[in-house]
């Protein structure tokens, strides 16, 4: 069965306002049986005036008087039935038939309430009082039955149409609440919308970053190892010093125990994708890097080849920021990828320090000759990743060539407010 946006309420159960707003005159099984009772009530009421009229009961008006009265009467519950598409010019219409109303007095409470439910109060208000005042005139126009006083008349006629007034006007201020919150829900929803495909970026954008300061690292070693044996291989192959079987082995289980690890750290990464006590969010928690890890990030640089200078001057390193700690060890990461990417065999500078407001990591090499600074990685997936990282800790990332050499430097306050 049909709901509403707010699966209170059947759509069939509500007015064709809120059930479907787009199409407003569009009636629903609820709007055909409101329309079709208060139709046959007003020809019931009809019909007990002709009936007294034809049995001669008198009612003390003139004869052309009360056979207008039932044309109107005819009219007006005919009229009902656009009541909700011309509220106002109907009951404005019906105005010139007060006169001859005493048939279709349904009618006009129908409509009266129509146009309160359906129209500003203001234009309502104006045409009731309008009703009001060729209604008051009735009795001093009309003979009235004898000892009924025309102050009574005139206070029924004024309760009448207050009554039914003030209940559209009831009704249409709750349509409006109603109205009001679908509206709000509506943008409480696209802003829920816009606000999980933010998170869903971000977490697309912090996954990227981890697999990339995993990988990037782990493969650049590997592709070391591999290209190093490669070019022993060929060289022994061309009459120079074969691999003593040491050697081999040596290399082979180098590079063996890099694919292993960076097998393990993505494992890592894709078991902390799939914990479920994770919600829907990624942490990174699970592959935590820390600065306490750097000397053996260090070691691995300087088993593959490079020549590492490590100066770390932080006396209390552990007490950082989990997340802090991981952005210096991801900055000496990438520095250290890099360089062994495009600068093999230089000696490569890596410092931490810290002073009382900021934590300072830098990673710098000369350039091997020959290099320009269109060749020097300044765009690529890691340093965007790494730019990232410093922007949510509120720090600075500079790069680039001073006096033949590249650095990398990150600057990250030590606390954030």
């Amino acid at each position: 069965m049909p709901m509403t946006p707010s699966g209170t309420r059947p759509t069939w159960m509500l007015p064709a306002e809120l059930a479907h707003p787009d199409e407003p005159f569009r009636r629903t099984p609820r709007d055909w049986i409101i329309d079709l009772t208060l139709m046959s009530l007003a020809t019931l009421v009809w019909m007990l005036f002709a009936l007294m009229s034809l049995l001669g009961e008198d009612l003390q008006v003139l004869e052309w008087m009360l056979w207008a009265d039932l044309l109107a009467g005819i009219g007006l519950i005919v009229a009902m039935w656009w009541r909700r598409r011309f509220p106002l010019i109907l009951l404005w219409g019906s105005v010139p038939l007060l006169y001859f109303s005493g048939s279709g007095s349904v009618a006009i409470a129908v409509l009266v309430f129509s146009a309160a439910i359906h129209r500003p109060a203001k234009p309502v208000a104006v045409a009731v009082l309008v009703h009001i005042l060729v209604g008051i005139s009735f009795p001093f126009v009309v003979p009235q039955p004898e000892g009924q006083l025309p102050w009574v008349t005139v206070l029924v006629i004024v309760m009448f149409y207050l009554v039914f007034m003030l209940s559209g006007m009831l009704a249409r201020s709750h349509r409006q609440v109603v109205v009001g919150m679908r509206e709000q829900a509506r943008r409480d929803r696209i802003e829920q919308e816009q606000r999980l495909a933010n998170v869903r970026t971000n977490e697309r954008q912090t996954i990227a970053r981890e697999m990339h300061d995993v990988l990037a690292h782990r493969l650049s070693m590997l592709s070391v190892h591999a290209g190093g044996l490669a070019y022993r291989s060929k060289r022994a192959s061309e009459g120079g010093k074969p691999l003593t079987e040491d050697e081999l082995v040596e290399t082979v289980t180098l590079i063996g125990d890099n694919a292993r690890q960076a097998l393990s750290e993505l494992a890592d990464i894709l078991h902390v994708l799939r914990d479920d006590n994770n919600g829907d969010s990624f942490n990174a928690s699970g592959a935590q890097a820390k600065l306490a890890e750097l000397p053996a990030l260090i070691e691995e640089a300087k088993e593959s080849g490079q020549d590492v200078r490590f100066y770390m001057t932080l006396s209390e390193a552990e007490s950082l920021r989990p997340q802090l700690q991981r952005t210096l060890y991801r900055t000496v990461q990438e520095g250290l990828t890099n360089a062994r990417k495009h600068a093999p065999g230089s000696t490569v500078t890596v410092s931490v320090s810290a002073d009382s407001t900021s934590v300072v990591a830098t990673v710098a090499n000369p350039l091997t000759p020959g290099v320009t600074a269109s060749e020097i990685p300044g765009a690529n997936t890691g340093l965007t990743g790494l730019a990232e990282r410093v922007e949510l800790e509120g720090g600075q990332l500079n790069f680039g060539i001073s006096d033949g050499r590249y650095r990398l430097a990150v600057a990250l306050p030590l606390n954030r407010d």
